[in-house]
């Protein structure tokens, strides 16, 4: 059985337990015998299978202030062999749904010579995993949501290889992903909205307004991404980002439009002007003055609806959130 006393980012500290019956290899005597830190050198005179585990990185004993070992050998010739061992171990993840993403982190146990004909492995049929109090609380980024076991045995050209795994099932923290990137990149979005309440006329405040919080919105992106290894594929939070820079970079492009279409009405709307008078003889008749009030009016161009950006992005937040839970 295992025994997990802590779990950190792909580390783990554990008390592996193995149990197998010796009897036929050396006398055993007819009362308990117990070999411990004090005296841990008998495990060098008693058979122990050479177990190892398979997609291990980094592995360490615990020798303060004596090495962390039990022995115990039982009457009936069982021999329980418990060890205390830090390891770091390979993990692949899988970022499509980041942050909102599960993760299945195995540890996978087996013999390295020995073939089933040699060894087989089986679990405890009674609580074959312990967990310590707190280990829920050792991962801050991470909720261990179940431990399951299961068998892994493997075919090579050399034989059968019996094999135990442990599949332990992450969670990510969600809280701290909405404290720190949704509800501020969602601020950001507000924040460009304003621009549609400025006059159209006032430019350097709308475009600084607009500039400022698609180079936030970038910074934010980059610093979300740094933490991450770079994938091929397109992250949950690609799409978020992606859309909330979409939306930010339109208010800033609606702008300009509104700008530009402005400007030049207000050009061919001062060479109407000018032709007006220009063809009319009599000003004073008042004929012009006619002519003027619809011109004047031509020279407006309207600008985009204040609430049409919020509702767009209304409609399309609970499409993505339906989608990344699935």
């Amino acid at each position: 059985c295992i025994l997990f006393s802590r779990v950190g980012s792909l580390r783990t500290k554990k008390r592996n337990r193995l149990q197998w019956s010796g009897s036929k290899n050396y006398y055993v005597p007819p009362f308990v015998v117990l070999a411990t830190s004090e005296n841990a050198d008998q495990s060098q005179q008693i058979w122990m299978p050479d177990t190892f585990f398979q997609n291990e990185k980094e592995a360490r004993r615990h020798l303060i202030d004596k090495p962390n070992v039990l022995i115990r050998i039982h009457k009936d010739g069982s021999i329980l062999y418990s060890v205390r061992l830090s390891l770091v171990l390979s993990c692949p993840m899988s970022l499509e749904f980041y942050p909102l993403d599960r993760q299945n982190c195995l540890i996978d146990l087996a013999s390295y010579a020995y073939t089933t004909q040699d060894i087989k492995y089986e679990w405890k049929a009674t609580n074959p995993v312990q967990q310590k109090d707190g280990l829920r609380q050792s991962l801050p980024s991470f909720e261990l949501q179940d431990v399951v076991t299961k068998y892994c045995t493997s075919k090579t050209n050399t034989g059968e290889y019996s094999c135990l795994r442990t599949q332990m099932v992450l969670r990510r923290e969600f809280s701290y992903y909405l404290l720190q990137l949704y509800i501020p990149s969602f601020m950001l979005v507000i924040v460009s909205w304003v621009s549609f309440w400025l006059d159209k006329d006032s430019v350097p405040a709308r475009v600084t307004l607009g500039v400022t919080t698609l180079l936030t919105m970038t910074t934010q992106s980059s610093g979300i991404n740094a933490k991450l290894p770079p994938v091929s594929y397109t992250k949950a939070i690609d799409v978020w980002i992606g859309v909330c820079l979409a939306f930010i970079f339109g208010a800033l492009l609606e702008f300009a439009l509104v700008n530009y279409a402005a400007r030049k009405d207000m050009t061919n709307c001062g060479q109407r002007m000018v032709r007006c008078f220009a063809t009319v003889p009599y000003p004073n008749s008042g004929v012009c003055g006619y002519l003027h009030i619809p011109l004047r009016y031509s020279c407006t161009y309207p600008d985009k609806k204040p609430l049409e950006f919020p509702e767009q992005l209304a409609a399309q937040s609970p499409v993505r959130w339906v989608w990344q839970n699935e």
